[in-house]
């Protein structure tokens, strides 16, 4: 598979993301377990978003969190360097770090502005919104939604000096500003507008969908409603930047 494909593919993929966010955790070097199995990672990180969401990320302690899983604080350790790491896992698997992680899954900006050069904006956008809105339709990521929410992550700030959702979107505009202006200079996008504000008028809207269908108590009828929205928005967004409107595809 050549470097456009694979890069390609991972964009458009919706499983491939959530699975990988799934299974990746920020493990203390050195010490993790020849036995870790992903199945304590995930009962480690269920159990810090119940405690997050029921005390806040300031209340809990690492020693709570060992006790709801019913290991010792070694073993959390053995996972994660601490309580920060584990949010920054949650964060990873179901923030606006879902699209800065998938980019960070190929090489740096440039790279992936090249492998990508050629291909389908309307593909390519479609297919990367549709997977950032699947990954926050998971329950671990719509329970993280109202953490960042009593927490106060939606700034610039984030928990204890970490990047807050501001600051991850800004990175996910960095990532992709360059790929956009391979499509303006190729003719595929329309010119006039600064690349990163292109990517700010794909991802607030969705981010904003995700905030008022996507949170922990939506309902089925709520969160079916979010995803149609979403789909509006990108049909309109492609219609408004693309040179050349591109059927929908199914």
């Amino acid at each position: 598979m050549s470097a456009p494909t694979a890069a390609l593919d991972k964009l458009t993929n919706v499983s491939y993301y959530i699975a990988m966010s799934t299974s990746h955790t920020a493990a203390r070097r050195g010490r993790p377990p020849r036995d870790e199995t992903r199945e304590t990672r995930v009962a480690i990180l269920d159990a810090a978003l119940d405690l997050f969401a029921r005390q806040g990320f300031a209340g809990t302690s690492v020693r709570q969190i060992a006790r709801a899983v019913g290991i010792t604080e070694a073993g959390i350790y053995a996972h994660f360097a601490g309580k920060r790491a584990l949010y920054d896992a949650l964060l990873a698997a179901g923030g606006p770090a879902v699209i800065l992680g998938l980019l960070d899954a190929g090489a740096d900006p440039e790279q992936l502005a090249e492998d990508l050069a050629g291909a389908d904006p309307a593909v390519v956008l479609r297919g990367l919104a549709r997977r950032a809105m699947a990954a926050w339709d998971e329950p671990r990521a719509r329970r993280l939604l109202s953490v960042l929410i009593r927490d106060g992550a939606l700034d610039a700030a984030g928990q204890e000096g970490g990047a807050g959702l501001v600051v991850a979107i800004a990175q996910v505009q960095r990532r992709l500003a360059p790929v956009f202006e391979r499509w303006i200079d190729a003719g595929a996008i329309r010119a006039g507008v600064a690349p990163d504000h292109l990517v700010w008028e794909l991802f607030g809207p969705l981010n904003a969908i995700r905030v008022l269908y996507l949170h922990a108590r939506a309902s089925d009828e709520e969160r079916r409603a979010g995803h149609a929205l979403a789909e509006r928005h990108i049909d309109f967004y492609l219609a408004a930047v693309a040179h050349a409107p591109r059927e929908r595809p199914d």
